[in-house]
């Protein structure tokens, strides 16, 4: 994940937060998907609320999976995959196989998303995540809302 963003300049600044919001997005949106509903799709915010969605974002499979997809919502399958799995999203790899010995991320039960490395623990002493009404916002090492960055929501398909 480090250097697809390090690769990727628009994601920069989302870094830990992209993937946080991909989870809190999966624990909110998709558990009142029927079993063979459409996928979900995960749009950047700007600083006001509004949709980017000339900008690439993810589509959320009903198994966990997670695809990053490019500005035309076309899944790029050969970049980094991830799936959810008992709270936690893990990297995997193209065959949906969960790479284990991977930092990963652990959703909380109260919408927080915090970073775990590779051993399982959790890092509460680095920036997370957390979803307020309907958005998911990116948060200081100390919980508080960032609310001038932009942020994250959840869509239908287009």
């Amino acid at each position: 994940m480090k250097y697809f963003i390090k690769s990727e300049s628009w994601l920069r600044p989302f870094a830990n937060a992209l993937l946080s919001a991909m989870c809190l997005l999966w624990v909110y949106a998709v558990p009142v998907l029927h079993a063979h509903a459409e996928e979900r799709r995960v749009y950047q915010t700007d600083q006001y609320g509004n949709v980017q969605y000339q900008k690439p974002g993810f589509a959320i499979q009903s198994d966990g999976r997670i695809f990053e997809t490019d500005s035309g919502g076309n899944k790029q399958y050969h970049k980094q995959q991830y799936k959810i799995t008992n709270g936690t999203v893990y990297e995997a790899d193209s065959g949906g196989s969960i790479q284990y010995h991977k930092a990963s991320l652990s959703i909380q039960a109260d919408g927080q998303v915090f970073q775990k490395d590779r051993y399982g623990n959790i890092l509460y002493g680095k920036d997370h995540s957390v979803r307020k009404d309907d958005k998911i916002y990116q948060t200081d090492r100390l919980g508080n809302i960032q609310y001038q960055k932009p942020g994250f929501k959840v869509v239908a398909p287009r």
